[in-house]
C-alpha cells in the first residue's frame, strides 16, 4: 500500500494538553506510556508514519482531543 499510494506523516507541534495527546496515542497505537510520550516529544514532531487513511484516522482522533496535528505526504529527496 505504501509503495502504491505513498507514505504520509502526522506531525504535532506543542500539544495543547500533553496528557490528552499521550492518552490518544497510547490508545490508538497500543503503546506504553513512555513510548507514547517519546513520540510526542520527537525532534521533528512526527508522531506517526503510515498510509493516508491511517494518518487521517489518527489526525481525527487527536483533533477530537483538542490538538492541532498536521498531515503531509512524505517526499523522496
Amino acid at each position: 500500500m505504501l509503495a502504491a499510494f505513498g507514505t504520509w506523516t502526522v506531525r504535532m507541534g506543542r500539544a495543547q494538553s500533553a496528557f490528552n495527546a499521550v492518552k490518544v496515542l497510547r490508545s490508538a497505537l497500543d503503546l506504553e506510556l513512555i513510548a507514547a510520550y517519546a513520540l510526542l516529544k520527537h525532534e521533528a514532531g512526527i508522531v506517526f508514519t503510515g498510509t493516508k487513511q491511517e494518518c487521517e484516522w489518527l489526525k481525527g482522533l487527536l483533533e477530537k482531543a483538542g490538538e492541532s496535528p498536521a498531515m503531509s505526504a512524505m517526499t523522496l529527496a
